[in-house]
């Protein structure tokens, strides 16, 4: 289907766009107040993993991946691979406590994913970041939010291992262009540049 990525049956580019834009429209309108939670998430290693394993290796890696994140997320969230190593999940719920919630997602999958080996045995490592909007002060800033602290995440991660400062998006002039096709995802776009390459 357009909505969904044929690796890891999540939603894709399309599908987050719309997700998104469906959270927006029942934040604006809801008689209660709403939240909506955001998690950035990008596979550690990816590239290394294709270049010593192979690509069938590293697409592995990316269902398996998105298993957890499948299996770690509430029922109702929107999960997407919008991009090579790149996932999103978009959480609507009360306002109240949906900070506190957020957090505890992010721990639920930081220990999933390093309870987690794809049948060829390898573990799993991912750099995680989380935002709500409120308070953030709507959903692209909650985007822009958790994906800077997913980048800080995976930096941390690089100096972890003795490497190099991993680039931020637009580092790199070749850094490929555009996450989603969206006028919601151009707006974030405009904020944090093209994707991590």
């Amino acid at each position: 289907e357009a909505r969904i990525d044929g690796l890891t049956g999540l939603l894709n580019r399309r599908g987050w766009d719309e997700a998104v834009a469906a959270a927006r429209e029942r934040l604006a309108t809801s008689t209660i107040p709403l939240s909506a939670t955001v998690i950035v998430a990008d596979v550690n290693e990816l590239k290394a993993t294709n270049d010593r394993f192979g690509h069938d290796v590293g697409d592995i890696v990316i269902r398996s991946f998105a298993d957890v994140l499948r299996v770690a997320s509430p029922s109702d969230a929107a999960i997407a691979r919008i991009g090579g190593d790149e996932f999103a999940i978009l959480v609507v719920g009360p306002l109240e406590g949906s900070v506190e919630s957020g957090d505890e997602l992010l721990r639920r999958l930081r220990l999933s994913t390093a309870n987690t080996r794809t049948p060829h045995g390898l573990s799993l490592s991912a750099s995680l970041g989380v935002a709500s909007s409120p308070p953030a002060g709507t959903i692209v800033e909650a985007i822009r939010q958790a994906d800077v602290a997913s980048y800080a995440d995976k930096a941390a991660h690089h100096e972890a291992r003795g490497g190099t400062p991993h680039k931020r998006r637009g580092d790199d002039a070749s850094a490929s262009s555009g996450v989603i096709e969206s006028e919601v995802v151009s707006a974030w776009l405009a904020t944090v540049g093209p994707p991590r390459s």
